[in-house]
């Protein structure tokens, strides 16, 4: 696909190559792993109703056996919106399942994967 966007022009040779680095180092992430292994279902930005009619949609969410995973990608820098974002999901699901729920935020520019601690 990323050759695609640079044959037609989409994306310069030189994103390219960083977008390709990028992404090698992605998933090379032992820690994300567990979120793209294909013996646990996997829904990806499912549709969420709050008490309110939104829908919200987490980029991935993740059904272990005995727990939920939400992963949410983000290409900023770390904001408190995301954390207060990810926390709305995870009360959301934990009342549907009533599974223990954790979140985390993948953050793709610096590749760092952040667990969202849970409200107090």
């Amino acid at each position: 696909m990323l050759q695609r966007f640079d044959e037609e022009g989409i994306i310069s040779t030189d994103d390219l190559k960083k977008l390709e680095l990028l992404m090698k180092k992605l998933f090379r992430m032992e820690e994300l792993h567990k979120f793209f292994d294909s013996k646990y279902r996997c829904k990806i930005e499912a549709d969420i109703y709050d008490g309110e009619g939104n829908c919200l949609r987490p980029d991935r969410l993740v059904i272990f056996e005995d727990k939920i995973a939400l992963l949410d990608y983000k290409t900023g820098e770390k904001s408190e919106k995301h954390v207060d974002q990810m926390r709305t999901y995870q009360s959301l699901v934990r009342q549907i399942h009533n599974k223990e729920v954790n979140a985390y935020l993948l953050y793709t520019s610096t590749s760092e994967l952040f667990k969202v601690p849970l409200a107090q």
